[in-house]
């Protein structure tokens, strides 16, 4: 949707209606220059992609996934994966139920020193390669 849009800075996305939406892969991917975005108000109940979703959004500092809806997702491949600028994440409540792809999930995220990942489960995944720094976190 706006992949590939390396000068935005900000984006206002508040007015989007994403209740239908079934693929968000790739939505952000490579918005490199992208510093904020509020995807708090995403309705993403019927979503099963989401890979690469934020993939390559270098600058991105934070990012409030709170109240994402994931219990339908199936692919959360890369969906991190380069955000080096970002610090902290929130992912309490992601339920990862019927995720089968997660790799790369949090690759090259070298800043990330906020995360909670402990109500992820992990059953059904076929493809896992999260890549985290333990010691930073």
């Amino acid at each position: 949707m706006f992949g590939r849009s390396s000068g935005l800075e900000t984006l206002d996305v508040s007015d989007s209606k994403t209740q239908k939406v079934k693929d968000m892969s790739k939505m952000f991917q490579y918005c490199s220059s992208l510093k904020e975005i509020d995807v708090s108000h995403f309705d993403t109940k019927n979503v099963k992609d989401m890979s690469a979703m934020f993939y390559s959004c270098k600058n991105l500092l934070s990012l409030d996934i709170l109240n994402f809806d994931t219990q339908n997702v199936v692919d959360m491949s890369n969906m991190f994966k380069d955000c080096f600028s970002l610090t902290s994440l929130n992912t309490i409540n992601c339920m990862t139920n019927d995720v089968k792809k997660m790799s790369g999930l949090f690759d090259s995220c070298q800043n990330l020193y906020e995360i909670n990942i402990e109500n992820f489960i992990t059953d059904n995944l076929l493809i896992c390669q999260i890549y985290l720094e333990i010691e930073k976190i």
